[in-house]
């Protein structure tokens, strides 16, 4: 499966985004979002400013267990739902 597929495009380069990334929390929908470099030099379009508030999106971090992050976490429940409990 190509790695990118589930990746959304940055709205300022249409590179497809990596974690972490930047969503603006005042435009939408659909969510504007910027790879680092787009949000660090500013990059504006239409209606979206550079001084707009915005989340960084990210799951590189620990939910239940402080060994595995997130992304971790959540790659283990894909394997789960599509093999079965116990199967996987």
């Amino acid at each position: 499966m190509d790695q990118w597929s589930d990746s959304p495009p940055c709205r300022g380069c249409s590179s497809y985004l990596a974690e972490p990334y930047i969503k603006c929390a005042e435009c939408g929908p659909p969510p504007f979002l910027l790879c680092l470099q787009c949000f660090t030099i500013g990059f504006e379009y239409k209606k979206h400013q550079s001084d707009h508030t915005y989340e960084i999106v990210t799951s590189n971090f620990p939910v239940l267990d402080p060994t595995w992050t997130a992304q971790e976490e959540m790659a283990l429940l894909e394997a789960v739902m599509d093999c079965g409990f116990g199967n996987w």
